[in-house]
């Protein structure tokens, strides 16, 4: 067998050469547990899009799940769609399969372990997935260092929240302190403005008060002062006041200039540092739904089969976040739907609700004692599982759904085993 390794592939060698050089499966022969991680980690969500437009596909109005859904739909057998995704994937790893392919099982484990701590594990992942000579230990080592991964990116989603909502408040009060230095900056503007107009109104009477002094023929008998003398001194004295009075607000106001210019900075510094924890939470949600869950096709050996397609139910929680729980259930294929806890309009609805849910979660940090008793009732009386939560943030929310779905495969696999 040639070696290639990622700086001396010969360009005549074809990916169809080196991968028949390491006998590799194609994807619709995986092992079913990583075809869903695989295609999810390995392919970015532009690249799904291009795959599936090139196959003739319509995406117009796809979110995230809703693309990679499709493309799983297809990964089972050979078709056009699985034709090209081990095409495309074998051509974009192509060093990785150069580079790590041609090791021994004990050797590629190690350099999986080594990958795994740096972060670099796409390529070395599609290359395990395709390998025909890896134990089933081995396979299961995978998925599970894949499966905690998920985990570890449900806290860094929660830790991303949290950063964003921080900066979220501090972009507030960051944009409540520059209109009021706004408003404030124009106030001192008009008060500029007046004390110009009265400056230059002052100037216009001392100059015709030089002028008739200028122009009046002393009298040498009367000692007494002129009656313009006293009315002189005070404007004077006031035109004095007025020009320290404007080096003072103009001094201010260049220093308010300066604290507008640095508060703008701040203001478009956190703007941007939302837009990039508001990317970083849409990715994070988009890979734990790709690690954990499958298409609605997926069989029910598979471990991620418990949640999908169930119906999640929340009643309460903050109703301000509740597209973020909308996300985190769909992209564990699961079916979102929600109750607010208010039970103005009675029971009827709620009770509807729950009669069609596979499962309840109600916050009790968030929610009425009323709505809390409800649930807990109508869940008893319907026979529905319900899990009474603690708090209502979404790290909470992840990790009943985690514990729910352990259960339902736990109890799966024991009806099973009967």
């Amino acid at each position: 067998m040639t070696a290639y390794t990622k700086h001396n592939i010969p360009k005549n060698i074809s990916i169809e050469e080196i991968c028949t050089n390491h006998q590799r499966k194609r994807i619709w022969e995986f092992y079913s547990p990583l075809k869903c991680p695989v295609a999810g980690l390995c392919l970015s969500i532009e690249e799904h899009k291009r795959i599936l437009k090139k196959c003739g596909f319509s995406i117009k109005g796809l979110n995230h799940y809703e693309l990679h859904q499709a493309v799983m739909n297809y990964l089972d057998d050979e078709n056009r769609v699985s034709l090209k995704v081990d095409r495309f994937l074998n051509h974009k790893y192509r060093s990785d399969l150069s580079d790590v392919g041609k090791l021994n099982e004990e050797e590629f484990m190690k350099s999986w372990k080594d990958r795994m701590e740096s972060g670099r594990i796409n390529g070395i992942f599609w290359v395990a997935a395709g390998r025909h000579d890896l134990c089933e230990k081995s396979l299961a080592g995978i998925y599970g260092d894949m499966h905690m991964a998920g985990h570890t990116g449900v806290s860094k989603l929660m830790n991303a929240k949290q950063d964003l909502e921080r900066q979220s408040k501090s972009h507030q009060k960051t944009a409540r302190l520059l209109r009021q230095e706004k408003q404030q900056t124009h106030s001192l503007k008009g008060s500029i403005s007046l004390i110009k107009t009265e400056l230059r109104d002052t100037r216009m009477r001392l100059e015709q008060f030089k002028s008739l002094n200028k122009h009046k023929k002393p009298d040498a008998s009367q000692k007494e002062k002129s009656p313009f003398e006293n009315e002189n001194r005070i404007l004077r004295k006031k035109l004095n006041e007025t020009e320290r009075e404007n080096i003072h607000l103009t001094d201010q106001n260049r220093n308010l200039e300066r604290e507008k210019r640095s508060l703008e900075i701040d203001f478009f510094t956190i703007q941007s540092t939302n837009q990039r924890l508001a990317s970083e939470i849409k990715d994070l949600l988009y890979q734990i739904g790709s690690i954990f869950e499958c298409s609605t096709q997926c069989e029910n050996h598979c471990t991620k089969f418990q949640l999908c397609t169930r119906r999640i139910l929340i009643v309460g929680g903050m109703s301000k976040i509740k597209h973020l729980y909308r996300n985190l259930i769909e992209s564990c294929g699961g079916e979102f739907e929600y109750h607010d806890g208010y039970m103005k309009a009675g029971i009827n609805k709620l009770e509807a609700q729950v009669g069609r849910s596979d499962l309840v979660l109600c916050p009790v940090n968030c929610n009425s004692h009323g709505a809390c008793k409800k649930v807990k009732s109508l869940c008893k009386k319907l026979n529905k599982p319900v899990k009474m939560l603690p708090q209502s943030s979404l790290s909470v929310i992840s990790e009943a759904l985690i514990e729910s779905s352990t259960e339902w495969m736990i109890a799966g696999n024991n009806a099973i085993a009967q």
